[in-house]
């Protein structure tokens, strides 16, 4: 493999992250993307006038949105180098954004193939020449398939903490259970709101770090559209296996970034040998869940950076090991 690389365990949980974690500062400026199954919200930072044509698109996990997905990544000193060098467009999943109207449309809600569809008409819409994929949890699942069926217009790709193969039947019954109570009750049960937080933290983490998990609980229940969020986990739940994709014809450069702790490491740890190692890199972050990028910013960022580099992107970006 070109590079494995594994951050170790923070002697502090939260020695990147503030123990109170706000949710509150807005990441960039809204614009609505019209496209073939709705419009979708999607809030716009950095230099837009790159002269590669580069643009970021980012997708976030499920449960969470583009600000309590990558608010703490891109609010970091780490990423600031991205943000003054190319445009970076995060993506609202239909209905997830903040304090979001019930979602209604005379098609239901999106399949997981039309929200893959959903990032071409936003590539479309900012008229990218070259992109930069960066998705997390099930946001990296949506821009991996969209990757690997538009090779030819992604320059590189990142995925954080997420599964590429179809759901287990755990994974099914837990969310099964949440999705059940959220459309009787029609709002965010204590059960449905600690699965999804399982999923994303580290036991460690949600143990200890109880400040963290306590801001992202609380706006988990009182931010989010419950009834928005379960349409959305079942759509992004029918997954179909990708890496019987990943094979010597993939020429998208993928760095994978692993929370040592996430449900999905081991069994994506052993997938990504069947791709082309001279593009392919793996870093593992100790102690972390699927947000190994919120936990610890810096880390992920510095291997973000490095990584583009070596495909060629922001060259003139320096790096400081810490």
């Amino acid at each position: 493999m070109s590079d494995v690389l594994v951050v170790p365990e923070l002697t502090g949980i939260g020695s990147e992250v503030p123990k109170t974690q706000s949710l509150d500062d807005s990441l960039g400026t809204l614009q609505k993307v019209d496209t073939p199954y709705g419009d979708i919200n999607c809030f716009v930072q950095g230099n837009p006038n790159n002269k590669h044509n580069l643009l970021m698109i980012t997708y976030h996990a499920a449960g969470l949105n583009h600000r309590s997905c990558f608010g703490n990544f891109f609010g970091a000193s780490s990423c600031a180098g991205i943000l003054e060098s190319i445009q970076v467009v995060h993506i609202d999943a239909p209905g997830q954004g903040e304090n979001a109207p019930g979602y209604t449309s005379e098609n239901g809600y999106p399949t997981l193939e039309q929200l893959v569809e959903q990032v071409d008409s936003v590539a479309d819409h900012f008229k990218a020449k070259r992109l930069i994929l960066v998705g997390a949890g099930s946001g990296g699942y949506i821009l991996t398939k969209y990757a690997l069926e538009h090779q030819g217009r992604v320059g590189a790709l990142c995925v954080i903490g997420s599964s590429l193969h179809s759901g287990g039947w755990l994974e099914w019954a837990y969310n099964g259970v949440s999705n059940l109570q959220i459309d009787i009750g029609g709002t965010m049960t204590n059960f449905a709101a600690n699965n999804i937080l399982s999923g994303l933290f580290s036991p460690r983490t949600l143990s200890d770090n109880l400040d963290l998990v306590t801001t992202y609980k609380d706006y988990l229940v009182n931010r989010m559209n419950p009834g928005n969020l379960s349409m959305h986990i079942k759509s992004v739940s029918r997954r179909n296996d990708l890496t019987p994709k990943f094979d010597k014809t993939v020429k998208v450069p993928i760095l994978f970034v692993y929370g040592s702790e996430a449900p999905e490491f081991r069994e994506m740890e052993e997938s990504i040998y069947t791709l082309d190692q001279t593009r392919t890199s793996f870093v593992e972050i100790r102690g972390c869940g699927i947000l190994s990028h919120e936990e610890h910013p810096a880390r992920v960022g510095q291997s973000l950076i490095l990584f583009l580099q070596g495909q060629g992107f922001l060259l003139h970006l320096i790096t400081t090991p810490e």
